[in-house]
């Protein structure tokens, strides 16, 4: 069950992405790769332009105004193999200006096993709205369960709205524990309220 959970939960989030790209290019190639190394080159230029365009392209009715808080989930990665599955919630707790403010959120990792909990970190971000773009940079502590560990956790993450009330995201987490760290990649959705 968790692996079909998330393989509809990356599904979904490639087809977004490659939306803005198959309504430019009609579906039509005019550049035909003469080699197989050049035709894998074009194919990531290809998803990494079309992540871009997607990320720079601002819709300016679907904006951050107005939100106290969301709540995402997502699959989690790390040397390319899922590891765990990702529960957030993260609430905005103060905002001197329109855009920007400090966000508290709550990473939970499991398992999938009957709920195992892989860790847990706690997480204070500088958040910076740009139109229905959101950036967050942050650090808090945290606490491998699996080790029995605290561990110092930094993290980055980009929300990007897909309607007024849901988001795409994708988180970046240091846990550094001692001389062990590895680097974790989160990608799912989320709603807002």
């Amino acid at each position: 069950m968790k692996t079909v959970k998330t393989k509809i939960v990356l599904l979904s989030i490639l087809s977004l992405l490659a939306l803005p790209a198959l309504a430019q290019t009609n579906g039509v190639s005019t550049n035909a790769p003469t080699a197989t190394s050049n035709a894998a080159s074009n194919s990531i230029t290809a998803a990494v332009g079309t992540a871009y365009t997607w990320l720079t392209s601002f819709n300016p009715t679907n904006t951050w105004v107005g939100a106290h808080g969301y709540v995402q989930t997502g699959a989690a990665y790390q040397n390319q193999l899922q590891f765990a599955d990702a529960l957030e919630a993260g609430f905005n707790v103060w905002s001197p200006a329109t855009n920007s403010g400090v966000t508290i959120s709550d990473n939970l990792l499991t398992a999938g096993v009957a709920g195992t909990i892989v860790n847990d970190s706690i997480d204070f971000a500088w958040r910076y709205d740009i139109h229905d773009v959101q950036l967050q940079f942050g650090a808090g502590p945290g606490y491998d369960k699996l080790n029995e560990k605290v561990f110092a956790d930094i993290m980055g993450e980009i929300q990007k709205h897909t309607t007024p009330n849901t988001h795409a995201y994708i988180r970046l987490d240091l846990p550094f524990e001692g001389k062990k760290s590895a680097l974790e990649l989160i990608a799912g959705i989320g709603g807002e309220f």
